[in-house]
């Protein structure tokens, strides 16, 4: 039997056509798909182009900077430069960045552009952002089409942008010790950032930073206590001991990998500026000045002071003493200006049963002739215009800068005859041990920097209550207020020695002196290679931040850093869109 099947041609033509489009769609769909894939790609490298040009560019003015912000020492350019026309250093530096990342002016084929913009203040485009400085990069790439060129469009564009800025953030941690493994503190030991003995206590709410990565960066003995603390990070490999009866209630973490939050956190700031205007110079015969009564206290008015002995005679000369607060009741008075500098060459020392009230400034202690910078004694009291402890200052604030006559702007203000004998101002220590007794006493407020009669320059350290000149210190420190790592071999690891100190071993040590009346709202600032010791059976308490380089409390002493409402900012380079 035979069958025939009878084939339609108009079937198999049409199946044909249908085919046929199919196959044209899919081929579309395919080009659509490659030019989406191919766009997307290239926009994704325009991206981290922009991002790395933009903050690459950002960072380079950063570190070049020095103190001052400006156009001068930062390369500007208000207006969208091409990169192969820009010239500023840090510019140039970010454009750099972009060629690394596949993107150049003019680059595959003429297809490519790459334009930098800067300038000071707050970039227009990223809105809410506050900075000093700021840097933005536009990257375009066109790209051939495969499917849309069939449609009329044979290159499509594609752009990226991102700004990077020089802005400030909030300084994590209550207590931050900055010192390495190298790095020697003579009551604390090389390489240990925190001994607590006997029954010490500490309590720091907002955490506690290492960046010591020894075996004996930190050391708890006898019966001491860390508690209460939010938590302890130890850069690296750094690793602690708990002997005795010691506890440390929150187990440190280690094996954090080296970065901002074990570094200076007011790197790049440079030091608290003096003022330019020459304060008048008062001269004090021996060196001592009597207080007053509590109703008529000794009133002393913004000024450069220093204490004079005989030479022979008719002649009178620096002898480099401290000034001394001989008893009875003091008061600094800014004669309504708000704001006023004190400067005490040869440093400043106080009595039994001396109490002294200040007024908002800045309070320099510029040399000491072979002692202390400052030292406070048993039965002393220091106020301030703040009489509630541990809120913030109802006015400016205050700041004690402890220098010699190599601070940065103080050359203008040194007095002839200090300056005739400049060899007695040198580096010293800073003993406060007000006692622990009702007679003794410290309530001090840092500067505040919503005060409008704070001076600008020194908003950026707010709210430090304390400054130690970051010349104090074994390890040496750049004008930018960053540690120096420009010598030969050099690392952030081993930086710099600062021979200026090395004949002056104590010298960067900061002793406070625990007591129930030891009070302080704000921040105390030591440089790296420097250290505090808080020793006697009373506390240091408040809503405080403390930087330095190690901490050693001895005694029975309780160090209580509460939570700032306004901590310290460090500055940094960042994206902000």
């Amino acid at each position: 039997m035979h069958f025939f099947v009878k084939h339609r041609r108009g079937e198999a033509g049409q199946a044909t056509i249908l085919i046929t489009l199919s196959l044209l769609a899919m081929s579309g769909l395919m080009g659509l798909a490659v030019d989406f894939g191919w766009a997307f790609y290239i926009r994704r490298s325009a991206q981290a182009s922009a991002d790395s040009a933009a903050l690459g560019a950002t960072r380079a003015a950063l570190q070049s900077a020095s103190v001052t912000i400006d156009c001068v020492t930062m390369g500007c350019s208000p207006t969208p430069t091409s990169c192969d026309a820009v010239v500023a250093a840090n510019l140039v530096v970010g454009c750099s960045y972009a060629q690394r990342n596949g993107f150049t002016p003019g680059g595959h084929s003429g297809h490519q552009t790459v334009t930098i913009q800067a300038n000071t203040g707050n970039p227009a485009t990223a809105i809410g952002v506050t900075s000093t400085y700021w840097v933005t990069v536009r990257v375009t790439e066109t790209v051939p089409q495969l499917f849309s060129a069939v449609l009329g469009n044979p290159l499509a564009t594609v752009s990226a942008r991102a700004t990077a800025a020089v802005t400030e953030v909030v300084v994590t941690g209550s207590l931050i010790l900055l010192n390495r493994s190298g790095d020697a503190s003579p009551t604390v030991g090389i390489g240990s950032d925190l001994a607590v003995g006997g029954g010490g206590v500490i309590t720091a709410s907002g955490g506690i930073l290492m960046a010591s990565n020894a075996s004996n960066a930190g050391n708890l003995g006898g019966s001491s206590r860390v508690i209460n603390t939010a938590f302890t990070h130890l850069r690296g490999n750094g690793q602690y001991t708990v002997g005795g009866a010691g506890v440390w209630q929150n187990t440190p973490t280690s094996g954090y990998a080296d970065g901002s939050q074990f570094f200076d956190p007011l790197r790049d700031k440079g030091q608290p500026p003096l003022p330019s205007a020459t304060l008048p110079s008062v001269a004090v015969a021996g060196g001592t000045l009597l207080g007053g009564s509590v109703a008529s206290p000794t009133i002393l008015h913004p000024g450069n002071y220093y204490a004079t002995s005989s030479c022979g005679t008719s002649c009178v000369q620096a002898s480099g003493t401290p000034i001394t607060f001989g008893g009875g009741y003091f008061a600094t008075d800014n004669s309504g200006a708000g704001f006023g500098t004190y400067i005490f060459y040869g440093g400043l020392s106080t009595t039994n049963g001396t109490n002294v009230a200040f007024a908002p400034g800045r309070y320099v202690l510029a040399g000491a002739n072979g002692g202390s910078l400052l030292s406070v004694s048993n039965k002393t009291i220091w106020t301030d215009h703040t009489a509630a402890a541990g809120v913030p200052a109802v006015d400016a604030g205050e700041i004690f800068v402890f220098t010699n006559l190599s601070y940065p702007g103080i050359s203008s203000q040194v007095p002839t005859l200090v300056q005739a004998r400049s060899g007695l101002f040198t580096y010293g220590n800073v003993s406060i041990l007000s006692g622990n007794n009702s007679s003794s006493g410290i309530n001090l407020h840092g500067l505040n920097q919503s005060d409008p009669s704070l001076p600008p320059e020194l908003k950026p350290f707010a709210p430090v209550v304390m400054w130690q000149d970051q010349g104090n210190s074994h390890v040496k420190y750049s004008a930018d207020g960053d540690v120096d790592i420009s010598c030969v071999g050099s690392t952030i690891d081993n930086p710099c020695v600062n021979p200026s100190v090395s004949s002056l071993a104590m010298s960067p040590q900061l002793t406070l002196q625990g007591s129930p009346n030891t009070l302080f709202s704000g921040a105390i600032y030591q440089p790296r290679g420097g250290w505090t010791v808080i020793q006697g059976s009373g506390s240091t308490t408040g809503p405080l931040q403390i930087v330095t380089g190690a901490l050693n409390v001895q005694g029975s002493g309780t160090v209580l850093l509460r939570g700032l409402a306004n901590p310290l900012t460090s500055i940094t380079a960042a994206l902000v869109e």
